[in-house]
């Protein structure tokens, strides 16, 4: 049912500071899982083009996984750059022993399989890219790059 109130967003561009979207995304977190999560950022703004509100919902998406899913007291680290062309964000946090198990050929989680056909539908559309690489001792980094804008 269509909704006047909701506007189609798709294929509008903006001009996105990943770093001020990262900390709003960070700020909204209940205490307890904002005190789990390392958020290291540079100090210049790093800025990409796309639509906000889809690099927004990827980012919360992952973030939210990573947060939800961290053994207590282990940190979710989060991190921002620029290299070469490209803005990089990397979020890395241990997931369950037992999810080690569940995990695809390209060491993706179950529970994240499932939204990962939209997420990377949003990355496609807004220009990233995104790879996910298991690390010793159960923990999983998922890596994105999106190349420079405004």
């Amino acid at each position: 049912m269509f909704n006047a109130n909701v506007r189609d967003t798709r294929g509008f561009v903006d001009c996105i500071d990943l770093g001020a979207e990262l900390r709003i995304l960070h700020e909204a977190l209940p205490d307890e899982m904002r005190e789990l999560v390392e958020l290291m950022l540079p100090p210049q703004p790093v800025k990409i083009q796309g639509d906000r509100f889809e690099v927004a919902f990827v980012l919360e998406t992952l973030l939210l996984f990573f947060v939800r899913t961290a053994p207590e007291e282990l940190p979710v680290k989060v991190r921002l750059w620029a290299e070469g062309t490209d803005a990089q964000i990397t979020i890395e946090g241990c997931v369950p022993a037992d999810w080690q198990l569940a995990r695809n050929d390209e060491g993706m989680p179950s529970e994240l399989r499932l939204a990962y056909p939209l997420l990377r539908e949003l990355l496609d559309r807004n220009g990233g890219v995104d790879a996910q690489v298991p690390l010793d001792g159960g923990s999983l980094r998922h890596e994105l790059r999106f190349p420079f804008g405004g």
